[in-house]
Order: structure tokens, then sequence, then C-alpha cells
């Protein structure tokens, strides 16, 4: 099982029946009619992309196992961002969070807290000893490459959730 989380632009989208109840509702025609909110996938051309990352490319859509997203949460410093029962961004599955500008404070923080903990060395060529991106059964060259996936994931969501708060009437995290 995986999170599908989308940043992005949050959407009300009428539910079918109405049996299905959310939080969102609107009275139409003295009835009470639900909605869910969702955020659409987009890509931009300026959005970072990783190598060994095809699924999400320059998107602003991930698709991460639970385990694996709990675990990138834990590690980077941001787990109670996503998942504190107060207003973590996903502290409901599946769910829609408005974005706040102390939540990109706080993803630009860890970010800034990753790299001053896990310095990148330039060897004598002018290579890093590791790049932002996912590891991959397939060795693409003789060179070995180590690919650091907490700093891709930390700048995907620092990217996608700047550009969303900047750009979006209803800037949220999404996630089913």
């Amino acid at each position: 099982m995986s999170y599908d989380i989308y940043i992005g632009n949050g959407e009300l989208v009428p539910v079918e029946y109405d049996e299905y109840e959310t939080e969102y509702f609107r009275i139409i025609d003295g009835k009470k009619k639900f909605f869910d909110v969702e955020v659409k996938r987009l890509e931009l051309e300026e959005a970072p992309e990783f190598p060994n990352d095809k699924l999400t490319g320059k998107g602003n859509s991930r698709h991460p196992g639970y385990s694996a997203w709990d675990e990138f949460c834990e590690e980077a410093g941001v787990y109670s961002l996503f998942f504190n029962d107060e207003d973590g961004l996903m502290k409901h599955h599946p769910g829609f969070a408005l974005l706040k500008k102390e939540h990109i404070v706080s993803i630009k923080q860890a970010l800034e807290n990753w790299k001053e903990a896990h310095p990148v060395t330039i060897d004598s060529n002018g290579n890093p000893d590791i790049i932002p991106g996912f590891e991959s059964d397939e060795l693409e060259s003789q060179e070995i490459v180590h690919y650091d996936y907490i700093l891709a994931r930390l700048i995907w969501l620092d990217f996608w959730m700047t550009w969303a708060f900047t750009n979006c009437e209803n800037a949220g995290v999404y996630n089913h």
C-alpha cells in the first residue's frame, strides 16, 4: 500500500452519493451536498527532477509506500509536520490540508538541517560523493553514484509547497 500525495490547488469535487459524508459540504437547493477536496496532477518545466524517479518526474505528486514515507518523515525531522493530531498535513488519510506559511518555513528548515548534517564532498574530478535521487537496481555506468532520497524528497517538498503557496488560491496537500 502507498500514499498518493499531491501538492497544489485544492478543488471541490462533488461526491455522487449522499450517504458518503465528508467534512466538506454545501447546502444546495435545500439539501446538504457533500464534496471531496482534490489536487490535480500537474508538471512544471522548472520543477526538480531526480535520477531513478520516473513516476514523479517534474510532477506535483509522489507515491511512496506507507512505511517508506513514515521512515522519510522520521529521518528528515518532519514527522510532526505531517502526522501530528492537531494540524498535521496528513493527519487524515485520505484528506486535504491547507498549506500555511509555517509549513513552508518548517520544510525549508528541515532541508537546511539535512544539508548541514550531511555535507556533500567533491572529489578531485569535481564530482559530488552523493546527489539527490533514488537508488536503482540497474547500474547505468561503471561509476558508483550514491543517491540521497531524503534530500531529494525535501527538495521536492520545498519546491512544490513554495510553488503552491505562492500560486494557488487553495494551496494544500492532498493524500489518498
